[in-house]
């Protein structure tokens, strides 16, 4: 069967938009956490760190209002987002389980998402295959978990066992956008190309 050419193009826009939009919700997830918990007062300087920040507030007469900009533009960028979760793991254990597994989630998407622009046609449509079965064997998984699967099925990512510690709670609430990016591209591949012996693509083999 010969695939609909429009068809992998448009799934190939939607693919790293899926990609992309999974990220900005779990970066947008973790900061809403990073504020909370830096409004308890969280993390806390420690050994060195703390040190350091008093010896250049000494040296410089840098006050709380110069630090608190600091940490304020870390939080405007992803990267600043993600390593203030990651300190927030480190030196409070208990909220260590959904800030390392979102943290280790929002790397494996954004992992996923550099190379998604150059996806060849054959993996395109391994991607559509997998959510396929996955959707067929639980048709109400979360979007957290279907994104997991996927990552599980295709060995993605080296860090499954901590992105496995995000709660159950954080899995069925967190809403990744699935719906809009990818269901009707798994439908439409379940209904058209799921059952064929063989794919094409301008009378090349996939």
């Amino acid at each position: 069967m010969e695939i609909d050419k429009n068809f992998l193009e448009k799934w190939k826009y939607y693919y790293v938009k899926m990609l992309q939009d999974a990220y900005n919700i779990v970066i947008k997830d973790l900061e809403k956490d990073v504020r909370y918990y830096k409004s308890l007062g969280l993390p806390e300087k420690k050994g060195l760190a703390k040190f350091n920040r008093k010896l250049l507030s000494t040296v410089f007469r840098l006050d709380d209002k110069f630090w608190d900009s600091v940490e304020e533009n870390r939080m405007s960028n992803d990267a600043g987002v993600l390593a203030i979760a990651a300190e927030i793991a480190k030196s409070n254990p208990e909220y260590a389980k959904k800030q390392d597994g979102l943290h280790q989630f929002a790397i494996a998407i954004n992992f996923m998402n550099t190379i998604a622009a150059s996806s060849t046609n054959k993996w395109l449509l391994r991607v559509l295959r997998d959510f396929c079965e996955i959707y067929q064997k639980n048709p109400n998984i979360s979007d957290v978990d279907a994104m997991i699967e996927f990552m599980r099925v295709e060995d993605a990512v080296k860090t499954l066992d901590i992105i496995d510690t995000i709660p159950n709670d954080v899995r069925q609430s967190l809403d990744l956008n699935l719906d809009e990016n990818l269901s009707r591209f798994v439908q439409q591949y379940a209904s058209t190309y799921a059952k064929a012996d063989e794919i094409t693509f301008g009378g090349k083999r996939l």
